[in-house]
């Protein structure tokens, strides 16, 4: 028989084995096995057992027979991966510099990792031939009685427990050796299908008569059982609870074979019985204008399109009526929102118009859930995906459509290996199968915007609200004025005045502080300590609940000092301002007001998002405070006042894209207002109402910002008119990070000569990272502006691979980052 042969993916984290590995298929697996399977293979010199995923299948292999190994098993049946997924994961290896499995697994659900387990079992056969035998310790005999008492194999970790002895697994390998047990290792999945047990009537009898013979006179629990279960078989556990039934009360009835157990398989699922609403729409004429053009398009090869809508223009509903037209021509379609927070009110939307079509994946859902979600799209179940960013790589066969709404934002991509960016992994999703991509914004990035001026994307404009109400009023407010007024308060006296009316009025207000905490700093007045991080160059936040200090950064946390730990002074000052300290001051001004907080630390347990967002939507609340989780998306009638506590933030930081940050900040928030029947309000506190960024947000004037932006980028050569590559270096050891950072660089020069002549030119000396330590590594970076990206990531490959095997610096490699700092 010819010799068949796959190659294979290890799964493990390592560089040096980032490559396919050739496996012969053994003739009692020829026929089952596919590519994309997981299956289970000897790997190095041990031979040690180790998962790894088939991409390809082929009759050539260049390893001699007498060397090549076999696969050993398949571990699921139905592969993980489909053949499209395999050729995206190539692609993100080569383009974002990262591994072959780190690519796979950002694809396959967390529940899905394979777990290692040793069963241990008795060798019951041998044990009979020396029973007479007398045992060399305690231990032998009372860990062969255990083994034998519980009749089958045993996992190593529970014996772990019944015998915590140092030397347990000498021991165990001891007896191993004496044939008096056997190990086996063993392969499994962290999670595992849900199962419900159901109690029904045996169906031994067609007749209920002919059941209540068999039982005795008197057994009235019994008698009860049998006629309950003639209507109808129910779960089991809600059976034992109505009835108060015990095991002893149905042993007897199993044993007569009058009933039976049974399980049965189901789906978890978050958003059952949930109720949704579908209101019917009627479509202004922006709206069915780009619907009917979509329809045109959709009947080409892969499209582009970007719908430039302000902020209320109904967006959603456009993404609604294309799905609806995809589902039509029997496509499936993947909807994707940047934030958990933004997601209840999107499933609300979908699942209220296409109900058990859609399937939900974000990071809110525990692992079950997300599994069983998972499994409901890879068996066909599911038509419509929406989730956030890992909801790009869902397993749809059928893909036609692939929406993201809010593009611009950074959410969207990836701060951990592999560093992807959703809207490229769409664009080639996308390519490699033949379907359309539309992106949505009321704020597009200047990347989006720049194709879609340029003819690389299909450019649709909404430039109204639905029912044509207009877009709130923006006032500047300059915080220096206040403070010469005498007003020192975090809320400027115009705010104050608005949320009195609103208040009054019974309409709701929304304020805005994209910094969680009390106190983004803590110091003393006499000396000038300041509280910062040990393990990184960041000052420590003060969190009023729990009186503690803690960092963003690492997690580091201690109790807020007294007195001072350098002077002993007492004189301990409070600076800056997070969302906990706006709350205080709220309550403080305005007792009476009822207020909710949505940020990272009111948002923590699983549904707390829904239950504020619900809670607010129910006008149960008048005030909601919160970070960008409260920026955009979110769609509140009542409410007409926003107000954003300092706008400097975010444009005080030292990256390209800061403007631009603030500008989409500003208009996605002001957005909140004034989307019912009542006009908005949106009050912007700031040190610089000068800033261009903040005068076209105040004239909603997308058009004339982007111009202002574009120039400078194209003067300064950044993104779209170069790509960025940015490289951080870190190590606990600071003088041989400055070190081997100058060594990288230079090696990059030295190999760019090579290649090309002007391309060092693009490259920037190392310098200290913006936050130049954190969880006590030192950070230095290096920045690579370029027209030529691809000749880099070779060159990148090389040398990183080189240092891997020679410096302790851990390297880290960003194509197109979404900051710098």
């Amino acid at each position: 028989m010819e010799k068949i042969y796959a190659q294979v993916i290890i799964n493990q984290f390592n560089h040096s084995i980032d490559k396919p590995f050739n496996y012969r298929i053994p003739v009692c697996l020829i026929k089952s096995i596919q590519i994309g399977q997981r299956v289970i293979v000897p790997f190095g010199m041990g031979n040690q057992k180790i998962d790894a995923f088939v991409i390809n299948i082929t009759n050539f292999c260049n390893i001699t027979e007498g060397k090549i190994k076999d696969i050993e098993q398949i571990v699921e049946e139905t592969p993980l991966l489909t053949k499209n997924q395999i050729k995206l994961a190539c692609w993100m290896r080569n383009y974002y510099l990262c591994t072959y499995i780190e690519a796979i697994q950002v694809m396959i659900p967390s529940g899905l990792k394979i777990e290692k387990r040793e069963m241990i079992s008795l060798n019951r056969e041998i044990l009979d031939k020396t029973k007479k035998q007398k045992w060399s310790s305690s231990f032998d005999r009372e860990f062969l009685q255990y083994l034998f008492h519980k009749k089958t194999e045993v996992e190593l970790e529970e014996i772990k427990k019944r015998f915590p002895v140092k030397d347990l697994k000498k021991q165990i390998k001891r007896l191993q050796q004496k044939e008096y047990i056997f190990i086996r290792k063993d392969f499994r999945t962290k999670i595992k299908d849900k199962e419900e047990k159901y109690i029904a009537l045996s169906g031994k009898y067609k007749d209920k008569g002919e059941y209540l013979k068999e039982i005795r006179k008197g057994a009235y629990k019994q008698k009860q059982v049998l006629e309950y279960l003639e209507h109808f078989p129910c779960n089991y556990r809600e059976f034992r609870k109505k009835l108060k039934v015990t095991s002893s009360t149905l042993k007897p009835l199993l044993e007569k074979n009058l009933i039976k157990i049974t399980s049965k398989i189901i789906f978890r699922n978050p958003y059952e019985n949930k109720g949704f609403k579908n209101p019917s729409v009627s479509l202004t004429k922006e709206q069915r204008f780009i619907i009917d053009e979509f329809r045109k398009l959709a009947n080409d090869s892969s499209q582009k399109i970007l719908i430039h809508g302000v902020t209320g223009s109904g967006k959603t509903e456009i993404y609604l009526n294309m799905i609806e037209f995809m589902l039509n021509k029997k496509k499936q379609s993947i909807l994707l929102v940047p934030e958990i927070s933004l997601t209840p009110q999107m499933i609300e939307r979908v699942m209220g118009r296409f109900g058990e079509q859609v399937s939900i994946l974000h990071s809110g859902l525990s692992n079950g859930e997300k599994y069983d979600q998972w499994k409901k799209i890879k068996q066909g179940k599911s038509n419509i995906v929406v989730g956030a960013r890992s909801a790009i790589f869902a397993p749809l066969d059928k893909l036609g459509l692939i929406i993201i709404d809010e593009e611009h934002e950074i959410t969207y991509k990836s701060s951990n290996n592999p560093r992807y960016h959703t809207i490229q992994i769409a664009e080639k999703r996308c390519e490699i199968e033949n379907c359309h991509l539309v992106l949505g914004s009321a704020t597009p990035s200047m990347e989006s915007y720049y194709k879609g001026k340029a003819g690389k994307y299909h450019l649709y404009e909404l430039k109204h609200r639905v029912k044509n109400i207009p877009m709130p009023k923006i006032e500047l407010i300059d915080m220096r004025n206040e403070l010469k007024e005498g007003n020192y308060s975090i809320l400027s006296n115009s705010l104050k005045k608005e949320l009195y009316f609103n208040l009054e009025n019974k309409q709701q207000s929304i304020l805005f502080l994209n910094r969680r905490g009390y106190s983004t700093a803590v110091s003393c007045r006499q000396c000038g300590y300041l509280e910062k991080c040990p393990h990184c160059d960041v000052s420590l936040t003060y969190h009023f609940n729990g009186k503690k200090l803690i960092c963003h950064y690492c997690g580091y946390s201690k109790l807020a000092p007294k007195i001072c730990p350098v002077c002993k002074s007492k004189k301990i000052k409070y600076l800056g301002t997070g969302t906990q300290k706006v709350q205080t001051i709220v309550e403080k001004e305005f007792p009476n007001a009822k207020i909710l907080r949505m940020d990272v630390d009111t948002t923590r347990k699983k549904g707390a998002h829904q239950r504020i967002i619900n809670s607010f939507k129910n006008q149960e609340a008048d005030i909601l405070i919160g970070t960008q989780m409260i920026a955009k998306g979110l769609d509140f009638p009542n409410v007409t006042l926003v107000g954003v506590i300092i706008a400097d933030t975010s444009l005080n930081l030292p990256d390209y894209n800061s403007a631009e940050r603030t500008f989409q900040l500003m208009t996605q928030v002001a957005g909140r207002s004034g989307r019912g029947d009542l006009l908005g309000k949106v009050i912007v506190q700031t040190y610089q109402p000068n800033h261009y960024s903040l005068i076209h947000a105040k004239n909603h004037d997308y058009t004339h910002f982007y111009n202002d932006e574009i120039a400078i980028r194209k003067e300064m050569l950044y993104p779209p008119f170069k790509e960025i590559i940015n490289i951080v270096f870190s190590s606990e050891n600071e003088k041989d990070l400055i070190q081997q950072c100058y060594e990288f660089y230079m090696e990059l020069i030295n190999h760019t000569k090579k290649v090309k002549k002007d391309l060092q030119k693009d490259i920037y000396k190392p310098v200290p990272s913006p936050v130049s330590k954190i969880k006590s590594k030192y950070r230095w970076h290096m920045i690579i502006k370029t027209s030529y990206p691809n000749e880099f990531k070779e060159i990148l490959r090389k040398i990183y691979h080189e240092y891997l095997n020679k410096s302790q610096m851990h390297i880290s490699i960003d194509i197109n980052p979404t900051s710098i700092l």
